[in-house]
This record gives structure tokens, sequence and C-alpha cells, in this order.
């Protein structure tokens, strides 16, 4: 699958795996549309990439800001053919008796909310298109509890249930969903 001149958007792109695939997508020849809450990395990941590539600072858990990235997408390189939803985040490590229902919260936005909400809005431009592909990074921890992990585990499974469930509703239309689950990465 060639992906040049498609349009990327990838979510938790200031490091780690959202950087490395936003790397690679531009060097196949894709436009890139990174997306982070940390602004100045991904300014500076997209500078190094060139024209091919758009910094957008959003919170993935905001409605408003990932309808907002989305459109900012469509509007600099006319589609969004691709949705890498990669954002995420662990808890700190507890027991059920002591976790923080904050910290249980931001696990469940950053991990499955966003992940919603990016599907929904680039979902929607997908539809329109008729085509395009998701694909959402999840964990090995979704497939698999562990004690003390009592807000990421649940997330990652809910997000490998919704690739399921978006993979059977979309795939009629043109989109394809699919997840990768890895475990710890460099």
């Amino acid at each position: 699958m060639s992906v040049h001149g498609k349009t990327v958007m990838i979510t938790g792109a200031s490091r780690g795996i959202g950087e490395a695939a936003a790397r690679e997508f531009a060097s196949a020849g894709a436009n890139v549309v990174l997306v982070a809450r940390g602004q100045d990395a991904i300014a500076e990941i997209a500078g190094s990439i060139g024209e091919k590539a758009l910094a957008d600072p959003c919170d993935v858990s905001k409605f408003w800001e990932v309808e907002r990235a989305v459109e900012a997408a469509e509007d600099t390189f006319g589609s969004v053919d691709i949705l890498v939803n990669n954002a995420g985040m662990i808890e700190p490590v507890a027991h059920l008796s002591a976790i923080d229902p904050g910290d249980w919260d931001r696990v469940i936005d950053v991990n499955l909310k966003s992940l919603v909400l990016c599907c929904k809005h680039a979902g929607k431009v997908m539809i329109e298109q008729g085509k395009g592909k998701i694909v959402n990074i999840s964990s090995v921890r979704g497939f698999q509890g562990r004690a003390r992990d009592l807000a990421y585990a649940p997330s990652k499974g809910a997000v490998n249930q919704l690739t399921r469930s978006l993979a059977i509703e979309w795939g009629p239309k043109g989109i394809h969903v699919n997840a990768i689950a890895p475990t710890f990465t460099r």
C-alpha cells in the first residue's frame, strides 16, 4: 500500500511511537498531521519534516479540539486518509481501594475517550470520502490483566472491543479499522 500523497493524522505524535510513525509516514511521501498537547515538541518534529507536516496542538480528550484538528487537517491537505490513534498514558499503579478517581478519569480520557472522539470526527471525513484507514494503538495489557493496573488495562481492552465494533460498522463503507497491541517500546 502506498501512502504517497495521503494525509495521516497521528495523535500522541510528540514522542515515542507517534513521533516514529510521523517520520516514517513522511519519509514514505505522506502528509502528516502531528497532534499532541506538547506544542513545542510537535512544532520541532514538523519543522524537521518540512512542508508535508502540520503541527496541531490539541487535547484529544476534548470534543471541540478534536473537531478543530480534523478540520485543520482537511483544510491544509484536503483529506484525512489515515488516522493513527496513538495518544496514551498509564496511571500511577495502585490497588483498586487506593486508586484516585482523577487518575482513573485521566487514563480513560486519554486512552479511550480520545480514541472515540478522533474516530468520530476523522471517521466522518472518511465516510464522506468513501475510504480510510484507522489504526488504534492498544497494548498487550488490553488482553491480559495485571494487579494494580486498574485503569490502563481496562482502557486498552475497551480499545480492542471498540476497534472490532468499528471494523464491523465501517468496513462496508470502505474504512478499515485495526489495532496494534505492542508491549513496552523504545
